[in-house]
C-alpha cells in the first residue's frame, strides 16, 4: 500500500470487551500498527473507542452502529457501512 507492504495481524477478542481492550493495547503498542480494523459488535467497539482515540490510530468500524460510540467528537473512529 502506497509502496509498503502490508501485514495483517489479528486476535481473537472471543467477544469479550476487556479482551478487546488488552488485544487492541497490544496492537498499537507492541505491533505498532498504522490503521486498526474494529471488532464485530457495538459494544466492543465502543469499549475500545478511548484506546483508539487516546493513540491517534485510525479505526475502520464495518460492524458497529450504535450511535453512541461517536458522540462526543470522536476524531480516530470510522464507521465503514459493509456493501452487500
Amino acid at each position: 500500500m502506497l509502496g509498503r507492504p502490508v501485514k495483517l495481524v489479528g486476535y481473537d477478542d472471543q467477544s469479550n470487551a476487556s479482551n478487546g481492550v488488552t488485544l487492541y493495547r497490544r496492537l498499537i503498542f507492541q505491533d505498532k500498527v498504522d490503521l486498526l480494523l474494529g471488532p464485530f459488535s457495538s459494544a466492543l467497539t465502543f469499549a475500545v473507542a478511548p484506546l483508539i482515540e487516546q493513540a491517534k490510530i485510525p479505526l475502520l468500524a464495518p460492524q458497529a452502529a450504535d450511535p453512541k460510540i461517536w458522540e462526543g467528537g470522536r476524531r480516530y473512529v470510522f464507521q465503514v457501512l459493509p456493501h452487500g
